[in-house]
């Protein structure tokens, strides 16, 4: 079905071409306005887009749960996440293409929502088109500033020392600056367990513990920065396999001058094994 969808908006996309270049052109255009042929293309990019996303999700949750048949012999760390646990690379940063693909696709719906505003409309209409405006204003501001700071900044790491951590014991790594921050305060750490309602990416996280603490790095300049909690052992530990999945994550917040300085890791917590 979403290859079909895709299918579409390709065909969607080459009708509106088929009316701005080439020999079916003046024929098309005969019966109607240029601009619509500009806008046919421009709905089939995104409904094609969208419809690429859509796949993209769906494989990705099939694979992740092909993944957990093939190695379900083995202990959990050991197969469902690519860790490192000498230089953990940041949470959210491991599928940029899809990042990328489904930015692309939403700020092109938006932009199709402001057709709107070349044409009669009722005002009510064009009210609604300003309200999404402003929340694509927001994420577009976010997304700005992670770009800012992982240039300003470069991407940090985190050494985890205990590896994994199960429930009832200490969790402990050092978060590690590829470029020293100077900040202006005690920095932020939290530890929070994570429970996934949805299916794949499409999911939403819903917060189920949540434990912060403030650190003082010592100095006006950082580049490394121990970090330790206890977790509890009331909780459920990371299950990435199930559709609902559980992880943890450890998150930093730095107050820096400008923008604080914000990172996320997931964090190794597991429930113990007879056998680990």
């Amino acid at each position: 079905m979403l290859l079909f969808m895709v299918a579409i908006g390709l065909g969607i996309f080459l009708f509106g071409a088929a009316g701005t270049w080439g020999p079916y052109k003046e024929g098309l255009r005969a019966n109607g306005d240029p601009r619509f042929f500009y806008a046919m293309m421009a709905f089939g990019t995104v409904f094609g887009l969208i419809a690429l996303r859509m796949l993209q999700i769906v494989l990705t949750g099939a694979r992740r749960q092909s993944r957990g048949r093939e190695r379900s012999g083995q202990r959990p760390w050991e197969s469902d996440h690519p860790w490192k646990p000498e230089g953990q690379a940041p949470d959210y940063t491991g599928n940029t293409g899809g990042f990328v693909l489904g930015y692309i696709a939403f700020f092109g719906l938006i932009g199709l929502f402001n057709l709107v505003f070349t044409s009669p409309s009722p005002w009510l209409l064009r009210g609604i088109v300003l309200l999404v405006d402003l929340f694509a204003l927001v994420m577009l501001l976010d997304g700005l500033r992670k770009l800012w700071q992982a240039s300003r900044h470069g991407r940090p790491r985190m050494r985890w020392t205990t590896f994994p951590a199960f429930l009832g014991d200490r969790l402990e790594g050092v978060f590690l600056i590829s470029r020293a921050l100077r900040q202006k305060g005690p920095v932020k750490a939290t530890l929070r367990c994570i429970q996934d309602t949805g299916a794949g990416e499409a999911s939403e996280p819903f917060v189920i513990y949540k434990q912060t603490r403030e650190i003082d790095a010592g100095g006006d300049v950082l580049r490394e920065l121990p970090v330790a909690f206890d977790v509890p052992t009331d909780l459920p530990g990371t299950d990435l396999y199930r559709v609902d999945a559980t992880y943890w994550q450890v998150f930093l917040q730095v107050p820096v001058t400008g923008p604080d300085f914000e990172t996320v890791f997931l964090a190794p917590v597991y429930e113990r094994k007879e056998d680990a």
